[in-house]
């Protein structure tokens, strides 16, 4: 069964035109605040770009058309998607913490906000004319959340692919500060698994995870546009794998947990207190699921969008 809380936008036969050369939801109401890994403190992590885009460290991958990509592989069926065109809440979960801004205007007493920008106040947009912009721009004494999120009921396997453009000076910061860029849950209490970026590199919290990318590990990408794609298994394992711009670079077990499906999700702009001023975009939001285990690990599972 798949459900998700909100309007569920389902484009079977979206464009998705990769441009060459592009590249969470605040405390969730009810049980459990949104996004939130473990009642509070997020690790992170993180990753790159485009169709036959490159990785930080040079080799091309366009992963819809790999030679050995298996012809009779899963099938996979659409579930949930956002690219921001139809506002806020429309897909998304109808929560709003404080950081929410129609206009872009921060709210009193806040450090961190979201927004949803067009092409007049955002020109590298990837698809169509929206994008989701969270940003920081002041310390917090705690961490910073500005980001929507997501309810639902989503089988596994099934894949979540974004593209995400983030931009933080590291060199600034204690190499302990991170700014995440994705959470997800296979339960209602927000017990999660995290992706983010710390002191430069791409990482996951709270599972037990490897980094298993082009050696030495690349810093990930800043100020560019990075689709970032991860299968989950919660019934193999709880096995997750992350690809970066079609390149297989992070994995990991999720055993904290019992459950099969995915019940919370959240993406954007969750970082550490200590961050002072930091950008993050996302576009093209997509999960699908699978109809059997996805094993041609090497290969990025390609959308049905």
């Amino acid at each position: 069964m798949t459900t998700v809380t909100g309007e569920v936008s389902m484009r079977r036969g979206l464009d998705l035109r990769l441009v060459l050369g592009l590249a969470g939801l605040m405390m969730l109401a009810g049980p459990v605040a949104c996004g939130d890994d473990d009642g509070g403190v997020i690790d992170p992590d993180a990753t790159t770009s485009p169709d036959a885009q490159t990785i930080s460290d040079g080799s091309a991958v366009d992963a819809a058309n790999r030679p050995d990509a298996d012809p009779n592989g899963p099938v996979a069926t659409p579930a949930w998607r956002s690219g921001f065109e139809t506002g806020f809440p429309g897909e998304w979960l109808n929560y709003d913490n404080g950081s929410w801004t129609v206009d872009g205007t921060p709210n009193p007493g806040w450090s961190s906000a979201w927004t949803i920008e067009d092409a007049g106040s955002f020109s590298d947009i990837p698809f169509g004319d929206h994008v989701y912009k969270g940003w920081v721009f002041a310390t917090h004494t705690e961490s910073h959340r500005a980001y929507p999120g997501i309810h639902c009921d989503i089988q596994s396997p099934m894949v979540n692919s974004f593209w995400v453009w983030v931009d933080v000076d590291f060199a600034q910061l204690a190499s302990s500060a991170w700014v995440h860029l994705a959470t997800w849950g296979n339960n209602p209490d927000w017990n999660v698994h995290t992706m983010s970026v710390r002191d430069h590199r791409l990482e996951m919290a709270h599972l037990d995870w490897s980094y298993i990318g082009p050696t030495p590990q690349p810093d990930f990408p800043l100020a560019q546009w990075v689709r970032l794609t991860a299968y989950i298994d919660y019934d193999d394992g709880g096995y997750i794998r992350v690809w970066q711009d079609g390149v297989p670079v992070l994995e990991g077990h999720y055993t904290s947990v019992s459950g099969s499906n995915l019940q919370r999700a959240h993406w954007g702009m969750y970082a550490s207190g200590d961050v002072f001023d930091a950008v993050q975009y996302n576009d093209e939001i997509q999960i699908w699921t699978l109809d059997r285990p996805w094993i041609d690990l090497a290969t990025e599972p390609p959308s049905p969008y």
